[in-house]
């Protein structure tokens, strides 16, 4: 299985496809597309809600992630289908890993930076997908 270290988190909607593409290290070398379908995402986002309430993080204060790249870019490869998504709770960071099956990409994420990353993805898809998160 291929190892990708993320760097750059990039959520891109899809409206075609009707699904987000989450582009990884777009600015970088090894840059790895995966789609992510509504279904998923949805799960997702409900379990990041009831995470950070145990967490109890209420305010994102790091502003130097670079997950907000607003610029569309034109995908440079084939995206592969989210499979899996897991957090683990480190000393003073998350170790974030999601999976294709073909590729598994890590990344450790200060609480900021996690948080940032959740709300960039909700604000991709919140009002598209009439959600209410």
């Amino acid at each position: 299985m291929k190892e990708i270290v993320a760097k750059q988190f990039t959520p891109l909607y899809d409206e075609r496809e009707d699904r987000m593409r989450l582009a990884i290290n777009i600015n970088f070398p090894e840059r790895y597309d995966i789609w992510i379908t509504r279904a998923f995402l949805i799960k997702i986002l409900d379990n990041v809600d009831s995470f950070w309430e145990k967490e109890c993080l209420k305010e994102v204060t790091d502003q130097t992630f670079q997950a907000c790249a607003e610029v569309v870019h034109q995908p440079v490869n084939e995206a592969k289908l989210l499979e899996a998504f897991t957090i683990h709770k480190q000393k003073n960071s998350y170790l974030l890993i999601l999976s294709d099956g073909k590729a598994r990409i890590t990344a450790f994420l200060e609480p900021g930076q996690l948080s940032r990353l959740f709300t960039l993805l909700k604000s991709k898809v919140r009002y598209i997908w009439g959600l209410g998160f």
